[in-house]
């Protein structure tokens, strides 16, 4: 998912890695997208201009907005995490709100914080760290979500503008400078590196021992080796146009430049390799990957769902591949005559099974003709499977698989 400016929310496929993406949906948010996250079925999106949206992705073609609120203290929103039923809001001076979203059609805030300047966000083991320009980085406990409690402020002397968590180990960045913390003792962190790269570093992103840093001046993304946590190395990097973010699925790093969305295989850190790319003509602030798809926040454009799906089935090849056991080259893995991506998103059936509750019954079967429950072998709890109902079986009877009772004698089939 990619935020983007002067566009809004972009959802991106990069599932199948042999070819370039192509946009799947779009919808126009009602503000500026900065930041997106999703959970489930839904997206969220921090809108800096018009407050904050909630968005319905459980078709991925046809995305819906059932949820927004505007009704908060500062209506201009930076940067978002969620974690559970609640929602983490940041606006620069104007601090901190958090909202239940246990109901997404109607977000509500519970807890309002105007007195710390916040820019970023990131939870990590019911800690919640929040980045500003005056408050350095500040840390919260949330247990209870509606009543965080401060823990410690870590002293940065200056603003600081991202922070990443992995493993008990914070990553700083104060605009050129990045530092790392250990935080195994969230209440006295070490300092184990500090470096000044002389350029404005955007963000980062930590996978197991690999730091990505995107820059906006020089070098566009940067890759190092953090095994060493007080000896950070320079392994690789992208010489392109200012880079925005990254984010890494898998052995997969997207990244976001000033011109387009790429997308490498990092398997082999050292040894970067463009895979594919999506150009587009605006800047993109933010993305996230869930499942091969890449969700873009644009800016005033609203969300867009860009794909790679080699067989236009709706379900991107890298869940294909790696979830569902499913055929990336066909649509309808399984030859039950429904679609893979229908399968997953509409009836919740197993898209690399004819039959997903071995009833007898192909999953269109129960879908179409006798309208049964195709995730429940026996639907209407007879004790006799629908597939056995329906045909003259080793009982030698056809039954109504909806009805228990199908004669209407007072005795179960």
């Amino acid at each position: 998912f990619l935020a983007e400016e002067n566009i809004g929310l972009e959802i991106a496929d990069f599932s199948d890695l042999s070819r370039s993406p192509v946009q799947v949906s779009t919808f126009r948010t009602g503000g500026y997208a900065m930041r997106i996250v999703t959970q489930g079925s839904y997206a969220y999106v921090a809108n800096e201009k018009d407050g904050f949206s909630i968005l319905d992705i459980s078709n991925i073609s046809q995305p819906m907005e059932i949820g927004y609120l505007t009704d908060i203290e500062f209506p201009e929103i930076f940067d978002l995490v969620v974690a559970g039923d609640y929602a983490f809001l940041s606006n620069y001076d104007d601090g901190l709100a958090i909202v239940d979203i246990s109901n997404p059609y109607n977000p509500t805030v519970v807890h309002q914080n105007e007195t710390i300047s916040v820019t970023r966000l990131f939870i990590y083991n019911n800690y919640l760290f929040t980045a500003g320009y005056l408050d350095d980085v500040q840390v919260f406990d949330i247990t209870d979500p509606e009543n965080p409690s401060f823990v410690i402020s870590y002293d940065f002397s200056g603003y600081i503008n991202s922070v990443f968590i992995f493993d008990d180990y914070l990553y700083a960045l104060s605009y050129s400078r990045l530092t790392i913390l250990d935080i195994s003792d969230i209440y006295s962190p070490a300092v184990m590196f500090s470096n000044d790269y002389g350029s404005y570093l955007s963000s980062a992103y930590v996978s197991e021992d690999t730091l990505f840093l995107t820059d906006l001046e020089f070098d566009g993304l940067g890759v190092y080796n953090v095994s060493d946590k007080s000896n950070v190395q320079y392994i690789d990097g992208l010489s392109s146009p200012a880079g925005y973010d990254v984010f890494v699925e898998g052995n997969y790093l997207y990244y976001s430049s000033s011109e387009q969305v790429e997308v490498y295989d990092c398997s082999n850190v050292s040894d970067l390799f463009l895979l594919g790319y999506y150009d587009h003509d605006y800047l993109t602030e933010g993305l996230f990957v869930n499942e091969g798809l890449v969700f873009l926040a644009s800016g005033f454009r609203g969300m867009d769902i860009i794909a790679y799906d080699t067989d236009s089935d709706m379900l991107p090849n890298y869940a294909e591949t790696e979830i569902y056991g499913s055929n990336p080259n066909a649509a309808d893995s399984d030859l039950d005559s429904i679609p893979d991506g229908e399968e997953v998103y509409y009836y919740n059936t197993d898209p690399a099974d004819y039959d997903t509750d071995d009833d007898g019954l192909s999953d269109f079967e129960e879908i179409t003709n006798y309208l049964t429950d195709p995730l429940i072998s026996d639907s209407d709890g007879d004790g006799i499977d629908d597939g056995e109902e329906v045909t003259l079986g080793s009982d030698d009877f056809i039954t109504d698989p909806l009805d228990d009772d199908t004669d209407d004698d007072g005795l179960q089939d």
